[in-house]
């Protein structure tokens, strides 16, 4: 593989370009959230101004909605005479000239209109329930799409309101809501350049501006529709008006259907972001020409600082002492002050090796020792268990018991690198294979740390004592219980472990004939420090062991209340 050098100028210009990328990354990814930040404005901003659009809208549906309770509720309507309640009906019409009202009787017939006098035959091409699309015996007001009237050939929208009377629809009451009165609500109200409109609820416009006559009636642009149809109650998206103007369209749907929206040409939106960006993007041009321009100045000094440090590093491979040395590049300065460093450190890790050298053989010398005292405690434990033997199996069965317990204690040296193991550990592991039920053992006591030569005493202690306690007594039978409590105290300056073992529940207890093995273990189980005692309690009611002992590595934690095991 060929391996092309390169001049200190060019690793120079690699190095502010390699500095400077994740920067131009970063100032990218700066303007991007900067335009989201801004489009998220503009967005809210819009969505606020969409929603002040549906409430205008609300509130003139409201307004006609006034006008059908109000007639609704005539004293006139509700005895039949429809004649005096054409003539209130006319006279409220009279103050709204755009306004007019039609009624209907329970089976969807037109009976009156305001259009023309009552008694006259009604004009056959009068608005009627079907015009509007809506039922008979509609029992909630509801607002109808945009219907042409036949009389006039007008797109117009209608408030339907029935009088219901009885849980039944009596009559129909229809208010003419012609699209100019929707038209005054947007006109000159949300700046100049924007597109602003009211959809019904087949997204056909009932007002619009600009171009307020050719629109009405048509349909509003696709992707307009389709932000709708996919969030229908409020929503932002970019789209192309009915004039071919990249825009920000916000719209809130009304609680009748309708839709308000409203849209702004993203060239204006975006117009100051953009001229951020530019020059954001000129700044940072210049300034990285000024930095290509300061590091081609600056190769010159590197490079004799590097020839400098350059012989520094021959002085060290033969062998020599480095001294630090004032240089006017810092990074050349901290070079030559690491070449320095390196020979003491060379010195350092020979003595270093030397010390590992010394720390193994101690090792394997604390190795030894372990393994001759696990040795002892085996022969001893051979020839104890030997004595009271009967026959090979059973030697071999009580041998295996002792050492498996034997061997519970190695388990946690091991797991604390041969140093310490916890007591709560240790007990509860002992008593697991023996004990019958959770709630047939109490355990009870501080957090506390054995040496290594505690933990093998202790543990086979316990291992005796449950093994008598299965045979013969807490748990050989249904209901006694074992409980274990120990504590730690400080006696004349040194830390002392007290431990008592005590059975209730079981067979009546008398002291055995002879002194076994498991005796023997317990006795030595305190260990030979001074104080140190393990005694032995038969009881009638139950077995009694006591021990106390000093715990060198040692650590006693906030006492832990009672639990099974």
């Amino acid at each position: 593989m060929t391996f092309r050098r390169i001049s200190l100028p060019q690793a120079i210009f690699a190095l502010v370009v390699g500095v400077s990328l994740p920067l131009i990354m970063l100032s990218t990814l700066l303007m991007q959230q900067l335009i989201n930040a801004e489009r998220n404005a503009v967005s809210g901003g819009h969505i606020a101004a969409a929603r002040t659009l549906a409430a205008l809208v609300e509130n003139e549906v409201e307004t006609h909605t006034a006008i059908a309770t109000s007639i609704s509720a005539s004293q006139s309507l509700r005895d039949g005479d429809l004649a005096a309640f054409h003539r209130e009906a006319s006279a409220i019409v009279q103050r709204m000239p755009a306004t007019w009202i039609v009624m209907a009787d329970n089976q969807g017939r037109t009976i009156l209109s305001t259009r023309q006098a009552f008694g006259e035959p009604l004009d056959p091409r009068e608005m009627t329930l079907d015009t509007v699309r809506r039922p008979s015996d509609l029992k909630t007001p509801d607002v109808s799409d945009l219907v042409r009237d036949e009389r006039t050939g007008e797109l117009i929208t209608m408030l339907i309101y029935p009088v219901v009377d009885g849980g039944s629809t009596r009559f129909t009451i229809m208010v003419s809501m012609p699209p100019s009165e929707f038209l005054k609500l947007i006109e000159n109200k949300f700046g100049s350049d924007a597109a602003v409109a009211i959809l019904d609820r087949q997204r056909r416009f009932i007002a619009r501006i600009p171009d307020h006559t050719n629109r009405l009636g048509s349909l509003a642009a696709e992707s307009w529709r389709q932000a709708i149809a996919s969030s229908p109650v409020e929503g932002t998206v970019e789209s192309v008006t009915l004039e071919g103007v990249k825009s920000l369209t916000s719209y809130t749907a009304t609680r009748f259907g309708w839709t308000a929206g409203l849209s702004y040409p993203l060239d204006t939106l975006y117009a100051p972001v953009r001229r951020q960006i530019r020059a954001m993007g000129i700044i940072g041009a210049l300034l990285l020409a000024i930095a290509m321009l300061i590091a081609t100045l600056l190769s010159q000094q590197i490079a004799a600082e590097i020839r400098a440090v350059s012989r520094d590093a021959q002085t060290l491979a033969e062998g020599e002492g480095i001294s630090c040395r004032k240089l006017r590049i810092e990074e050349a300065q901290v070079l030559n002050a690491a070449l320095s460093d390196a020979s003491a450190t060379l010195r350092q890790r020979l003595g270093e090796l030397t010390s590992a050298r010394v720390h193994q053989q101690f090792l394997l010398r604390e190795l030894a020792h372990r393994l001759k005292n696990q040795l002892t405690v085996v022969n001893s434990m051979v020839r104890q268990t030997a004595r009271g033997a009967a026959t090979a199996t059973e030697l071999a069965d009580k041998l295996t018991d002792r050492t498996q317990g034997l061997a519970i204690g190695v388990d946690l040296l091991v797991n604390q690198s041969w140093q310490t193991a916890p007591l709560d550990q240790l007990i509860r592991r002992q008593l697991e294979p023996f004990c019958p039920s959770p709630l047939r053992l109490i355990m009870s006591g501080p957090e506390v740390l054995l040496n290594a030569d505690l933990t093998q005493s202790i543990g086979l202690a316990i291992h005796e004592l449950a093994t008598n306690a299965v045979k013969y007594g807490a748990w050989s039978n249904d209901v006694g219980i074992v409980r274990v409590e120990w504590s730690v105290r400080i006696d004349e300056g040194a830390k002392a472990l007290n431990v008592v073992w005590q059975e209730t529940g079981g067979p009546v207890v008398s002291p055995p004939q002879r002194r076994g093995f498991g005796q023997v273990v317990i006795a030595q189980a305190a260990g030979r420090f001074d104080g140190a005692s393990s005694k032995i309690e038969f009881a009638p009611q139950g077995l009694i062991w006591t021990l106390t002992t000093r715990i060198d590595q040692a650590e006693a934690f906030p006492r832990r209340p009672a639990t099974g095991a």
